[in-house]
């Protein structure tokens, strides 16, 4: 019968203790040095340690190579699965029109990359480098490769982009999709007369879907337009015209490069704030159905009565309350509008418009609702110099759901407003359907705001509210408090700062 260690019991021929012996154990806890019959017996008890050990390590070696064998067939086996999970992976399944959605998206990001003294704008030549499938899909998808940036870059004479085998190779890529083509001019020098590059583009005209002008020297900007002169009457595809100007635009000389588009719909002549005045060129506006512009009142009804076809449209003045007319305008597929200052209001009949974006007197909004008969869902005044007449023109606007209201400054009082706007659920309450308010006034609110949206909360149809002060940078501490009441009680409230503000603004702007 095998023996048993006395210590740990384990079998003696398995087991060596490795703790020393008892009389032995004080010399572990200090550093007193070992006597002489000691030293003999703890070197003992090394020497046994290492030659089991050396045994042991034997028997590991072997067992390693017992495992050796087994352990690479595993890993074989592992990276094969893995190989064959790859080919299981989703991604290889996705239907080629869902690839090419997400390659038009991609492409929709800035992307540049330098290529020599070149840098790429944009266009998706990195989608090529994926794998081979999409690479394929790549080069098969028209639409991927149909816009086009022409730039001047810094220090240079001449305009740059990439090389020109990569725009003749773009436009190969192209085949017959509609293209997309981007003027961007910021330097001071003539643009040049005569370009390899854009002759070109030039030569596929025809397929130009959109052209985007940006140049902040508007004396150059006609002899840009004059170098676009060969396009004439080969624009057939045309159907968005957009000349952004910074600084002021002095009239530009007599431009007809796009009087002849047949399918031009939309024109846009001013930047998002409709604060940048627009160049005079001549286009048929007869056919016309979006229109963002800044002009002279007069001119403006000029361009409005030519344009009866008219969707949506921004309308800015050089001159604030100078507009004149002597007959009305009738847009009739008006539908969404925004016009710098209400006093055009008072030539204007839209019957069909439903978003109206205004800042200025209520007067003449109120008789232009009354007049057209429209049907407004949407309702924007922003720096509202007065309540007079608010009233009676939320009357008679029964469909209205958003409703923003900003105040000019801190003279102008909205208490009665807000008084009628106090909802009780009989057929009396005025905007009955308003689903989403904001406001902007002066640092304290209104007594008689609060009330008002109480009586509006989610069970009488407002489910979102934003709030702005126009003196104050944060929400007063009651202001805060009374949010977190209405948040807890489910409505979507929200505290805007000025920035956030203006950009709620813009965004319900055509």
């Amino acid at each position: 019968m095998a023996m048993s260690c006395w210590k740990c019991g384990a079998p003696e021929e398995r087991q060596i203790c490795v703790s020393l012996e008892q009389d032995h154990a004080h010399l572990l806890e200090t550093n007193g040095a070992p006597l002489d019959t000691e030293i003999l017996s703890i070197s003992q008890t090394i020497a046994d340690h290492q030659a089991r050990m050396e045994v042991l390590d034997g028997r590991i070696n072997a067992l390693r190579a017992t495992l050796r064998q087994p352990t690479e067939e595993r890993e074989e086996l592992a990276a094969h699965a893995e190989s064959f999970s790859v080919i299981l992976s989703p991604i290889r399944r996705v239907p080629v029109e869902l690839v090419c959605e997400i390659f038009s998206w991609a492409a929709e990001s800035p992307c540049t990359r330098q290529i020599g003294p070149h840098t790429v704008v944009r266009p998706p030549w990195h989608l090529g480098h994926i794998c081979r499938s999409w690479r394929q899909i790549a080069l098969g998808y028209p639409s991927l490769w149909r816009s086009f940036s022409i730039f001047h870059a810094p220090g240079h004479s001449h305009l740059t982009t990439f090389p020109q085998s990569m725009i003749e190779t773009q436009l190969l890529r192209s085949a017959n999709a509609s293209l997309v083509m981007q003027l961007n001019w910021k330097q001071e020098e003539e643009p040049p007369t005569e370009s390899p590059l854009l002759d070109s583009l030039f030569l596929h005209s025809n397929r130009w879907e959109s052209i985007h002008i940006l140049s902040n020297n508007m004396e150059c900007s006609g002899m840009l337009l004059e170098v676009l002169r060969p396009v004439k009457g080969r624009l057939s595809r045309l159907r968005q015209l957009e000349f952004l100007g910074d600084g002021e635009c002095p009239p530009l000389s007599q431009c007809d490069i796009f009087s002849i588009a047949p399918n031009l719909r939309h024109v846009v002549l001013t930047n998002s704030r409709a604060d940048q005045y627009s160049p005079h060129l001549h286009i048929a506006w007869d056919q016309i159905t979006h229109y963002n512009g800044v002009f002279l009142g007069a001119q403006q009804l000029d361009i409005l009565r030519n344009t009866p076809n008219l969707i949506a449209c921004v309308l800015g003045f050089d001159d604030q309350h100078e507009t004149h007319g002597d007959t009305m305008v009738t847009l009739a597929h008006l539908r969404r509008f925004y016009a710098e200052w209400s006093h055009i209001l008072a030539y204007l009949i839209a019957p069909s418009l439903e978003e109206l974006c205004t800042r200025g007197p209520v007067g003449p909004l109120a008789s232009f609702i009354q007049r057209s008969s429209c049907a407004l869902t949407t309702l924007v005044l922003e720096k509202c110099s007065s309540s007079d007449g608010l009233v009676p023109l939320l009357g008679h606007s029964p469909f209205l759901r958003f409703f923003m209201l900003g105040a000019l400054n801190d003279t102008v009082n909205f208490s009665l407003v807000f008084t009628a706007m106090t909802v009780s659920g009989s057929s009396s309450d005025i905007l009955p359907h308003l689903t989403s308010f904001a406001y902007g006034g002066p640092k304290y609110f209104s007594n008689q705001l609060l009330p008002m949206i109480r009586s509006r909360l989610p069970s009488r149809r407002l489910s979102l509210l934003r709030l702005h002060s126009t003196r104050a940078g944060i929400a007063p501490k009651t202001m805060t408090d009374t949010i977190q009441i209405f948040a807890d009680q489910g409505l979507d409230v929200q505290y805007l700062d000025v920035e956030e503000w203006k950009s709620l603004v813009v965004a319900k702007r055509p």
